[in-house]
């Protein structure tokens, strides 16, 4: 049981972080985020085999346009990462993953916001390919109409997650102007507006979050290891940090700087019953949003 719960938080934050659309989102929005992730010990078998650093980059672009009476949601999301660890290590050094996402969303006459979406993706490491290819999905649901408490409910789908199909269920309540407490995977946490500063409204904040993606390796990946049972084997890598930061939030763009510490770190090659685990680490990051 404890295993199956973990499972179903990390594919939730794997899901918010590859899937472009969310529900009432901007007409047009882009984002890119830098982290950074410290130096850390790999064992795999319960044997130390080195150590890594993780560089990451996000970037992100949503269109929504009205259709009928709801909207058209588009967009594409790419990550890569790069790791700086052995030769010989069981993880490549380079991951990848490209996402495009179209679906459809609309509020109900009962109060409610709907969006469903299908979420096509190749993830591999140096080399891109279809073998690479996996879909997903979503349907999500809103309330709408209390600032003060937004109830959210759905289903997501992804084959290549910690668990096949995952409800997911969570609220975003804002007791006042000041507070916001989120209870919604893949971040949990709490964020307090601060004031003016820098012409932007200010907010700190602090929470847990989740996540992940999966990847196919080359076809030789495993040989050039001594490990030809890991040739064009799906490498599921998961992250679970607690992170502080500061938001600055303008008209049209958001800045957020955070600093925290990566507890979980695992990389995993499920079909082969091979796991890699890499020690807890600090972790810094840099987001930046525009909105339009």
């Amino acid at each position: 049981m404890k295993r199956a719960a973990l499972g179903l938080v990390l594919l939730a934050g794997s899901a918010r972080a590859q899937a472009p659309a969310r529900p009432g989102g901007a007409p047009l929005e882009m984002s890119y985020r830098n982290v950074y992730v410290g130096s850390g010990r790999l064992s795999e078998g319960g044997r130390d085999t080195g150590t890594a650093e993780e560089y990451r980059q996000d970037a992100r672009l949503e269109v929504r346009r009205p259709f009928g009476v709801g909207r058209l949601t588009a967009g594409v999301f790419y990550r890569r990462t790069a790791l700086d660890l052995g030769a010989g290590e069981l993880v490549p050094d380079t991951l990848q993953l490209f996402r495009a996402a179209v679906g459809y969303e609309r509020t109900l006459a009962s109060g409610w916001r709907v969006a469903a979406q299908i979420a096509p993706s190749v993830g591999g490491d140096r080399r891109l390919s279809g073998d690479g290819f996996s879909l997903a999905g979503s349907v999500i649901a809103t309330s709408v109409g209390n600032p003060r408490r937004t109830w959210v409910a759905g289903l997501g789908v992804d084959p290549r997650g910690a668990l096949p199909v995952v409800p997911l269920f969570g609220a975003i309540l804002r007791p006042d102007d000041v507070w916001t407490v989120r209870l919604l995977l893949p971040e949990i946490g709490v964020a307090r507006k601060t004031g003016r500063m820098l012409s932007a409204m200010s907010e700190a904040k602090a929470g847990v979050k989740l996540g992940g993606g999966g990847y196919r390796v080359s076809p030789s990946f495993g040989s050039a290891r001594g490990r030809p049972d890991l040739d064009s084997r799906w490498l599921r890598e998961q992250t679970l940090s607690a992170e502080a930061g500061l938001g600055l939030e303008w008209a049209h763009a958001r800045a957020e700087l955070s600093a925290g510490w990566a507890f979980l770190r695992r990389f995993e090659y499920r079909d082969a019953g091979v796991r890699v685990n890499a020690s807890a680490a600090p972790v810094l990051g840099l987001a930046l949003t525009g909105r339009f």
